[in-house]
Formats: structure tokens, sequence, C-alpha cells
């Protein structure tokens, strides 16, 4: 993904929504400052209704720090980060300045997740679903995926929670050649990903997912 610095009118422009946006208290005020309001809209209802969901507190007048800003889908972002008191999680407001008003992503901003990691493997869902994780390559194979030479192995973690769980994408398909190209050319050993994820019908304790669709960092397009 490229990267620039971002102009000063974008990040002025950027600093103005995100302050907005974090001065209000409910999810219905937030609405109006966050992009793709038609998707998050049942996903903010649904969040803030949960009794422990994640919602990032932001010291008033706390400074923000411009990173690079950065293209999703030939859209430009800005991102900004502050402190939040806690050094391992800052605050971080992905702003879209494509259009003539900015826009936050509110989903990277709150790490959203369809549900929780022990919800998650409590279910077993079959049928995908797109999680916020940080990923690295792993040599760990388990059944079914337990034949080196037809799946990659992938250990998910995250900042927010346990998560417990390899992934697995079969190495040959478009799938696992995207994900062995951003490990190999990304520079890094672990990235952050949206992966889809869903449980094989097989043994319920099983702690093995198969990816089924990716996506590079943690905004959606």
């Amino acid at each position: 993904i490229p990267s620039l610095l971002p102009s000063k009118e974008n990040q002025e422009r950027a600093i103005e929504v995100a302050r907005s946006f974090l001065a209000t208290t409910s999810w219905e005020e937030k609405l109006p400052y966050v992009r793709r309001p038609e998707r998050a809209r049942e996903r903010m209802r649904e969040w803030y209704r949960r009794p422990h969901h994640r919602s990032p507190r932001y010291p008033d007048g706390a400074p923000f720090h411009t990173e690079l800003g950065t293209f999703i889908n030939g859209a430009p972002f800005v991102a900004l980060e502050a402190d939040s008191g806690d050094p391992e999680h800052p605050i971080v407001v992905a702003v879209d300045v494509s259009g003539e008003q900015p826009k936050v992503d509110w989903e990277s901003h709150v790490h959203y997740q369809p549900m929780g990691w022990g919800d998650f493997k409590r279910s077993r869902p079959t049928e995908p679903l797109a999680f916020r994780v940080q990923a690295e390559p792993s040599n760990e194979l388990i059944a079914p995926f337990d034949d080196p030479e037809k799946w990659l192995s992938l250990r998910l973690t995250s900042p927010f929670e346990i998560v417990g769980l390899n992934a697995y994408a079969e190495r040959e398909s478009p799938l696992g050649l995207l994900l062995k190209n951003l490990f190999q050319y990304g520079g890094k050993r672990q990235l952050n990903l949206i992966l889809h994820l869903r449980f094989p019908d097989n043994d319920q304790l099983n702690p093995a997912v198969e990816i089924t669709g990716a996506n590079q960092g943690w905004i959606e397009p």
C-alpha cells in the first residue's frame, strides 16, 4: 500500500473531524462523522450494547501525532494517533479525506469484531466472519489442515484479546499466494489483516480455522 505525507490541508481537515467524532458519547452522535454509515449503523448499534465493548477514551486536549497517510482502494486516508494514557494502546483514528466531508473509519478505531473470540470458538460458525487480527507465519499444522504441501499456516493474535487459533489457506490458491506475497514482500513478520474465518465441520475442540478471504490492514474497502 503506497504511503505519503499528508498535505497540511488534509491534516487539518482530518484533525477537525476526528476531534468532533471523539467529543461525542453515543453511537447516534458519532454516526454522522463515520464513513459508510449504511454499513456502520447496525454494527455500531450492536457494538455499544455489548457489555464489554471497546471504546477508546480520548483525554481532552491530547495532541494528535500525524502518521503517514495511505490509499485504500484509491481513496486517501490520514491516520491520527494520540496518547490514551496506556502506552500499549494509543488512540488511533483513520480519516478518509477523499470527499468534501472527511469521514472516520469507526471499525478500525474500535477494532470492530463481529463477536468476541471466546464466542467464536464456542459457536464455531461454518459461514465466514471477518476479524481484525495480527497474523504471522506458523509451522503448526492441525487436522484437517495438516498437509504441509497443501496448507499455509498463520498464527493469529490480537492486541486486545487472547485468540488461541491457527488459520489456514490453500498454498496454491489465489488467496494463499496473496498471503504468501504479503509476508514475503511486506518486510514484516507480523501483519495487521482482516481475515474471513470459518470453522470446518469437524471436531468441536479443534483450534483450527480456514481462511476464505483477506484484506491488508484493518480498514475495510
